[in-house]
Formats: C-alpha cells, sequence, structure tokens
C-alpha cells in the first residue's frame, strides 16, 4: 500500500472533508511559492550593491 493510500486510510475522511483539505494544502502552497518568491527579493536585495549600509 502507498503512503498516500495508507494516509487516506488512516484519515478515514469523508468527500467533503477531503475536498476541504484539499483546498487547504492548495492554499498553503501558494503560501509557501509567496514566501519563497519574497525570500529571493530579500537575497536580491542585499546582494545589490548599494543596498547595504556599510
Amino acid at each position: 500500500m502507498s503512503k498516500i493510500e495508507q494516509l487516506v486510510e488512516d484519515l478515514s475522511l469523508t468527500v467533503l472533508e477531503a475536498a476541504d483539505l484539499a483546498k487547504l494544502l492548495e492554499e498553503s502552497g501558494r503560501l509557501v511559492a509567496a514566501l519563497v518568491a519574497v525570500a529571493a527579493a530579500l537575497a536580491l536585495l542585499v546582494a545589490l550593491p548599494g543596498c547595504r549600509e556599510d
């Protein structure tokens, strides 16, 4: 049995609960992507000459 199948069996979700879970996972994925983009932008700003006070 795959890990996903085992997880589904362990959770015993209804269809509506599974839909809610999928929505939450999708939203958290967007949040993670947004945080990565912000971190990349900040790293770029730090790397640019003249952006730091030395």
